[in-house]
């Protein structure tokens, strides 16, 4: 049920500063199985694309007649998009219900399952921008082939290079891969927890009627943006933080860049009341961090960061 307006109380300016940073604890906390998955993803794959290649012999026929265009695109393939989902989904379900949650209790709203329609979307739309990390290899891997295959490379040579090919400079696959995905699982990480944050809490605030909400930020990120050319910690006119902006433009602009350290607040949060039985954890297809848990991540957390 919703709390009356005159219920609701103005959050004040150390609420506000716990707030944001038990959120981005929680990113932190949850986003570092998605790096350390993501890495692992990543080290697999670069195995995988490269056995098709050596396997195939260099030769990837799409018919009895002709070859593919794009051989890279054979290298991958849907079964690659399925893998990038399944590493990332239940990282992505924790973070969307603890977030839910946590947005919940700020403003008088029940607890969520992990099953709800509302996770279960949310889950989806990160499925949707988790398989795009796809893209940049799959063209990484196409340009390497056709340009090993232009200047006379077998395909051994195009897979891991010799002697001729460094005296080249021509990168094989493996190494491309490789150099491709540094610090790729660390951004791929941070940029996902903060979207299922933000689109959780976005959601859960809507819900309970409200029109706006205050960002926070970190210095130098405008609405859409990060201002360029700023030195570290330094701000700007178009920054963001602080300022008060309608739900809809805030769910447009959800995170402004790879990395985004944003999140939103409420202007107002309701009363104290008493705290909701807790569902056993078979009820959730993740659940949210327990009262203890969320203690232990934050003196963990004082001393360790996503590196």
């Amino acid at each position: 049920m919703q709390p009356l307006p005159t219920q609701q109380k103005a959050l004040s300016r150390g609420q506000r500063q716990r707030i944001v940073a038990q959120t981005r604890r929680s990113e932190q906390v949850i986003g570092r199985g998605l790096r350390n998955a993501a890495r692992k993803f990543f080290r697999a794959q670069a195995k995988r694309v490269v056995k098709i290649w050596i396997d195939a012999d260099g030769y990837l026929s799409s018919t009895a007649e002709g070859e593919y265009k794009d051989p890279a695109q054979a290298m991958f393939g849907t079964g690659e998009d399925v893998r990038a989902v399944a590493m990332s989904r239940p990282y992505v379900l924790e973070m969307t219900v603890t977030s839910l949650n946590a947005a919940g209790n700020l403003v008088g709203a029940a607890p969520i399952l992990g099953t709800d329609p509302m996770v279960l979307f949310l889950t989806d739309q990160s499925a949707q921008r988790v398989v795009r990390i796809n893209d940049a290899t799959r063209r990484g891997v196409q340009r390497t082939i056709t340009l090993g295959q232009a200047s006379g490379y077998s395909p051994y040579e195009i897979a891991y290079g010799s002697t001729a090919t460094r005296k080249a400079g021509f990168r094989p696959i493996k190494g491309m891969v490789e150099q491709l995905y540094q610090g790729r699982p660390e951004c791929i990480a941070r940029t996902e927890m903060a979207y299922s944050n933000n689109g959780a809490a976005l959601h859960r605030f809507n819900q309970m009627g409200l029109g706006d909400v205050e960002v926070s930020d970190g210095p130098g990120c405008a609405l859409t943006h990060h201002v360029q050319g700023l030195k570290p910690g330094q701000s700007s006119s178009d920054d963001i933080n602080g300022r008060v902006i309608p739900m809809k433009e805030a769910n447009a602009w959800q995170v402004a860049h790879p990395n985004c350290r944003r999140v939103f607040l409420p202007l107002a949060r309701a009363p104290s009341r008493p705290r909701a039985r807790s569902q056993p954890p078979e009820s959730f297809v993740t659940g949210a961090l327990t009262a203890a848990a969320a203690a232990a991540a934050a003196r963990e957390m004082a001393q360790t960061r996503v590196e």
